[in-house]
């Protein structure tokens, strides 16, 4: 008998329990937009946080609260941002999608290598032994921490190892990941189009930067002074492209002595090798 009143006594007080929970939840539920979950659909569903937030569902949240725009997903570009926009409303912005570039011509010099380092212990790493294996402090150290990084495999190994990584553009969303991962911040990320694209970071000038790298930008400034649009200027001895200024003509790239200055077109799958200079095509 004892145990039948433990039983009865028990399932009542998990009767009135699950009655009392089930009262707190409609009683203090918090409103869930629906548009969110539609909005989350539409994502690709990386989760690559390229976008600064905590993965697609943090993205869209944010939009929703109207603390980022809906064209920040780079794996989604366009199609996303379209559809982000109609489900909250917004209008839609877009521009030209956004691929990494690797701005060094790293390996185009024979003698770029200070002292020789087979140890894959990655690109930070490698810095803190006399600033790195090359003779140049500002230029890709080599050690493919951006390649590990990368989650859509857009970037690998140069079959020339004393290159650098190469990217393949056909596979790059623009997510900044591999931006974000080099020390030297020579990675950016370039309209895919059409464009001139500076390959250095060196900020020496004359012969010290080419003391460094015989393909270094000198900061000669013939670039500046080639355009006739005035859509060059030299910034802390590099050249600085204004895109909403520049027409695409190539003067820029003839008149650069060390080549550091190549055309990135929209026609490649991949980049143009290092070291060397693709034919510039006509302007539109």
């Amino acid at each position: 008998m004892s145990i039948l009143l433990a039983v009865i006594s028990m399932s009542v007080l998990a009767l009135l329990l699950g009655i009392g929970l089930g009262y707190a939840a409609k009683r203090f539920a918090v409103p869930v937009d629906p548009r969110i979950e539609e909005a989350i659909g539409a994502m690709p569903g990386a989760n690559c946080g390229g976008c600064g937030f905590p993965g697609c569902g943090g993205l869209v949240k944010a939009v929703a609260r109207g603390e980022t725009k809906p064209n920040v997903c780079a794996p989604g570009g366009s199609a996303v941002a379209k559809r982000l926009s109609e489900i909250f409303g917004l209008e839609a912005s877009g521009g030209a999608p956004k691929v990494a570039q690797v701005r060094c011509r790293v390996g185009a010099d024979p003698d770029w290598e200070k002292f020789e380092y087979d140890h894959e212990l990655g690109c930070g790493t490698a810095m803190l032994l006399a600033g790195g294996v090359g003779t140049c402090d500002f230029g890709c150290v080599g050690m493919l921490d951006c390649v590990k990084a990368c989650p859509f495999g857009a970037l690998s190994k140069s079959p020339d190892s004393k290159r650098p990584p190469v990217v393949d553009v056909s596979r790059c969303t623009g997510c900044g990941i591999c931006v974000e991962t080099c020390p030297n911040r020579v990675i950016a990320l370039v309209d895919l189009n059409r464009q001139p694209v500076v390959y250095c970071r060196s900020i020496l000038k004359g012969k010290l930067a080419k003391g460094c790298c015989i393909v270094a930008c000198i900061a000669c400034g013939k670039c500046e002074r080639n355009c006739p649009e005035k859509a060059v200027s030299m910034q802390n001895n590099l050249p600085v492209i204004d895109l909403a200024k520049c027409t695409r003509c190539g003067k820029c790239i003839e008149g650069c002595p060390t080549k550091v200055i190549l055309m990135f077109r929209d026609d490649l799958k991949t980049p143009a090798p290092a070291g060397t200079a693709p034919s510039v095509p006509a302007a539109s």
